[in-house]
């Protein structure tokens, strides 16, 4: 409630100020009753000039009584302020508030409808939905880390296998597959052979050409073919195994005709031509080889034939062994035996690309220092101990083979330092026709104690 000043009745005596407390409704109403009272005394008449209120000039009197008592007061004082913004507003609102029409009432909010039981049943359906996905979702992941986990270890044991050292030849006989000629299925010792390779899984085919029609011709050809589970990195030097589905079928480079004593006695030539028709049918990575049954005993109940010895000799110089066998029981065991080493032969590759220059476990020491390196030069593949003992004779200690090493300029006058070595006698003791340490042998010494690639694969061939 706002403070005002009232001026109530003056005295002579007493010209004190009497201060109300009340609305300015009240103090209006309070200067109203002071005038209907009647003009005060005229001893008691005070001029309002003696206070030093001035007022501003009006028409009448009825001028100064109209407004606001306390407007009109307070602006007659002297040095007055105006009345702030705010109290003139709390004034107006306060003056007014009988004469504001009255708020608007607030709508009433509007409640949404009840949901029915199928809505309630649809929406509990689709959470329910929305669960049962999230957990599927859930349950795959899991599913599939797991299956990747198991994949992984399945992987690196399927590596492992591969990689294992195989020992026993037997062993690589599940994989392989022997096929015959279509004049060949009807000899007596097939189902011998059948019977022997098929403890160890091997199969035996009817029909070598399937792949090549051209090789129909020769029906009494025997061939070779690998299942392949496992592919050899050159990089890694290790069997990287197939994954499941695309393990193939590889045909060996290595094929043989099997001839009867009795079919070749009376030709002249005709194996040689054979071979040769054969080979023009194959590519020339292609090792031909010729079995023939009974020969030694045809010929002694036949008499000599000299032609057919000299093709047996011109085989040979072709590059065509002969293998003679006297019985069927003889023939079932060199079919099995190369079918065996046609599997051993990439595992005893990579044993030897590993150990080139020690492949050999069963080491015995030397009786001396010489002694000792023609022993550590022998253990290099294709190097007799009598070509050891030929450079051992010619370049006294290892650390001499090393120096005359070092000073050739280039790589070919390394491969070429031995190649007059001399080489007196062959492994079984006989006296070498080589007379000398011819190139790829003198290479391969100096790859072996010069190189500088331990993975280099260090065998025949290389």
């Amino acid at each position: 409630m706002p403070i005002t000043r009232e001026i109530i009745s003056i005295d002579d005596s007493d010209e004190d100020e009497v201060v109300c407390l009340g609305s300015t409704q009240q103090s209006s109403q309070a200067v109203s009753r002071a005038s209907s009272a009647g003009p005060l005394p005229p001893s008691s008449q005070l001029d309002i000039g003696d206070y030093g209120f001035e007022f501003s000039d009006a028409e009448d009197d009825d001028d100064l009584l109209m407004g606001d008592p306390l407007a009109r007061f307070l602006a007659a004082r002297p040095n007055a302020r105006p009345p702030s913004p705010k109290r003139k507003q709390l004034h107006d609102s306060s003056a007014e508030d009988d004469s504001s029409p009255a708020r608007p009432a607030k709508k009433a909010t509007q409640r949404k409808p009840r949901k029915t039981e199928e809505e309630k049943a649809r929406e509990k359906a689709e959470k329910e939905a929305q669960k049962a996905a999230k957990k599927a979702e859930t349950q795959l992941k899991r599913d599939m880390a797991k299956q990747a986990k198991a994949d992984e270890k399945e992987n690196k044991k399927r590596t492992q296998d591969a990689n294992k050292l195989v020992i026993n030849k037997k062993d690589t006989l599940k994989d392989a597959f022997i096929e015959l000629g279509a004049s060949l299925t009807t000899l007596s010792f097939v189902p011998a052979l059948r019977t022997k390779v098929a403890e160890y899984g091997c199969t035996v085919s009817d029909s070598p050409c399937r792949d090549n029609p051209s090789l129909k011709q020769f029906k009494n050809l025997i061939r070779w073919k690998r299942r392949m589970t496992a592919e050899f990195d050159e990089s890694t030097k290790e069997f990287i195994p197939l994954a499941p589905g695309k393990e193939y079928i590889r045909t060996e480079l290595t094929c043989m005709l099997y001839w009867h004593a009795a079919e070749i006695a009376d030709s002249k030539g005709h194996i040689l031509n054979v071979v040769a028709s054969l080979r023009s049918v194959l590519s020339h990575k292609h090792q031909v080889m010729i079995m023939i049954l009974g020969w030694e005993r045809h010929k002694k109940k036949r008499g000599e034939k000299r032609d057919v010895e000299n093709e047996f000799v011109d085989l040979q110089i072709e590059r065509c062994p002969v293998i003679h066998v006297e019985d069927e029981e003889s023939a079932v065991t060199w079919i099995y035996n190369l079918t065996a080493d046609l599997g051993m032969k990439p595992h005893k590759l990579l044993q030897k690309s590993y150990l080139s220059f020690c492949p050999n476990t069963k080491i015995t020491t030397g009786i001396d220092p010489n002694d000792t390196f023609k022993k550590m030069l022998s253990q290099i593949p294709m190097i007799t101990e009598s070509a050891a003992a030929g450079i051992a004779e010619e370049r006294h200690t290892l650390n001499t083979l090393f120096e005359a090493f070092e000073a050739c300029a280039t790589d070919r006058e390394r491969s070429e330092l031995l190649f007059n070595t001399e080489i007196r006698y062959n492994k079984d003791g006989t006296s070498s026709k080589r007379g000398a340490l011819k190139g790829v042998l003198a290479a391969r010494v100096a790859t072996v104690i010069w190189g500088e690639d331990p993975l280099r694969v260090v065998a025949a061939g290389s």
